[in-house]
Parts: structure tokens; C-alpha cells; sequence
């Protein structure tokens, strides 16, 4: 290292090629194409226009596995909140299966992680990795699940809840992506 930097400069530089290198396991760009195509397929239902909803549950389907996988990567990294990651995955099977009420209640206002000694209120919404990688898991359920709430009612609130759902995704995923100077640049996702 240059005999310039000063010890804080250089554990914040080693933490900073820590945190790339687990970013790195996440597979940003897989991830990123799937939420952009579910979002136009979201947008074309929003239109009235006909979407394969097979393919799009299989697109969710895929962004949760991404997900899974790179909270699994993640898990061993120092800055990991390694009890949170594993409550995340351990639930994640069952995730969709849940109603809107009930992810709303467990994920969002965090009951479920406070059960377990977790309070993601005061964790930093975006700033905070393992933040990223529990919500690259469960906005993508959320939009499964308001995608059947949809193909149930016709609800137009359930498909735009679902759209949102997924530009979520990708904020909390372009968080992750590794340091190449693309960072802070916004995406249109619309």
C-alpha cells in the first residue's frame, strides 16, 4: 500500500475489496435483466395487454433463486448479519406462499426478525448489505404474491404494487453490484 495512506484509509479500502468481492458471487446482472423483464411484462398486463403469466411467475421464480444464492454467497463475509441471512433463506421456500398481509407484517414492519432478536427498523433500509440481500429475496415474493392476488381479483392496485415490487428489487440489487464506477448512476425503470 502507499506509505501515504493512513491506517483508518486502508482498513476502509480492504473493507471496501471485501464487500466487492461478495458482491461479486451475486450474479447483478442475471438478476437485474429478469427484474426488467418482469416489469414489462407487469407494465403490458397494466396496458391490458396479453403476458404469458407462466413465464413471469418463472421470472419471479428466478429472482428469488438468484436471491437465495447470493444471500447463501454472502452469509460467510465478516459484515454479514449472519442471523438474519439465515432466517431469510430458512423462510424464503415458503415466502410466496404467504398472503399480502402476512409479508407485509413479517418482512416489512419485520415481526417475523424481531421474533428472533432482529430489528430491521433500525438497520440502515439501503445501506446495510445484508439489507440488500433479505430484500432481493422478499420483494420479488411480494410480487408473486401480488400477481396471483391480481390473476384473483383483476386488482390494477395489486399489479402496480407488484411493478413497485420489483423497482425495489433492483435499488436493493444495484447496491450490491461490485465497484466498476457504475455505482451511483440511476436506471430508468419505467
Amino acid at each position: 500500500m502507499p506509505h501515504y495512506l493512513t491506517m483508518p484509509a486502508c482498513l476502509l479500502l480492504l473493507g471496501a475489496s471485501l464487500v466487492a468481492g461478495a458482491a461479486q458471487a451475486f450474479d447483478h446482472e442475471r438478476y437485474t435483466t429478469l427484474a426488467r423483464s418482469g416489469l414489462g411484462d407487469i407494465s403490458a398486463l397494466i396496458k391490458n395487454r396479453p403476458v404469458d403469466h407462466q413465464r413471469l411467475h418463472a421470472t419471479l421464480d428466478a429472482m428469488l433463486a438468484l436471491g437465495v444464492e447470493g444471500c447463501r454467497s454472502f452469509l460467510g463475509h465478516p459484515a454479514a448479519h449472519r442471523t438474519l441471512l439465515e432466517l431469510v433463506l430458512a423462510e424464503s421456500a415458503t415466502m410466496t406462499r404467504l398472503s399480502k398481509s402476512e409479508i407485509s407484517e413479517q418482512w416489512y414492519r419485520g415481526d417475523l426478525p424481531k421474533e428472533h432478536g432482529i430489528d430491521i427498523v433500525e438497520l440502515d433500509h439501503f445501506g446495510d448489505i445484508s439489507i440488500n440481500y433479505m430484500d432481493s429475496i422478499v420483494h420479488p415474493a411480494a410480487a408473486q404474491i401480488l400477481l396471483r392476488e391480481y390473476q384473483a381479483t383483476g386488482s390494477l392496485f395489486s399489479l402496480k404494487a407488484a411493478r413497485h415490487e420489483l423497482k425495489e428489487a433492483i435499488e436493493h440489487v444495484d447496491r450490491l453490484k461490485p465497484a466498476t464506477g457504475n455505482r451511483g448512476k440511476t436506471n430508468s425503470l419505467d
